[in-house]
């Protein structure tokens, strides 16, 4: 019996170490992204997070990584985390750093030198239009009940 015990106890803390081990640390790359319930993005929202927060890995399913937050466990799309690390600094002797927006336009490939080109080829472009949109807000039981109104289903 105690011998049966032993090897239990055993296999218990190994599957606990490798589980471990498995667990990656990754940082949010999207200015903010929620963690949901469920690998979908019509699932409940369960905590939103912000650009360069990180996360543990505790699996993946499909595009979807299932993660640890904040003492919540919830699920994030591959496209709001990166396990790279990033360091944001002005140029060499400046004391200057990225504005958290500046970050967030970075981690999508656009600084300040990109969006002011793209403004001056684009000029008739209404980007106070856009301005307006982006600081649209709509809360995640608002989009919910949207989508359960609509009879909406994801694959």
């Amino acid at each position: 019996m105690k011998t049966r015990s032993f090897i239990m106890g055993l296999c218990l803390a190994t599957a606990l170490v490798v589980s471990g081990a498995a667990a990656d640390t990754v940082r949010v790359i999207t200015k903010e992204n929620a963690v949901r319930e469920d690998c979908r993005f019509f699932a409940p929202v369960k905590l939103m997070v912000r650009y360069g927060e990180t996360l543990q890995t505790t699996g993946q399913q499909g595009d979807w990584y299932r993660v640890q937050v904040r003492g919540v466990n919830g699920c994030i799309h591959k496209t709001a985390i990166s396990d790279r690390a990033a360091s944001i600094s002005g140029p060499m002797g400046s004391a200057r750093g990225a504005s958290r927006d500046e970050a967030a336009l970075a981690g999508k490939g656009f600084d300040q030198q990109t969006e002011s080109a793209y403004r001056s080829r684009n000029a008739a472009l209404n980007y106070a239009g856009v301005d307006w949109v982006e600081r649209i807000t709509i809360p995640a039981e608002r989009v919910q009940h949207f989508v359960t109104w609509g009879g909406l289903r994801q694959p």
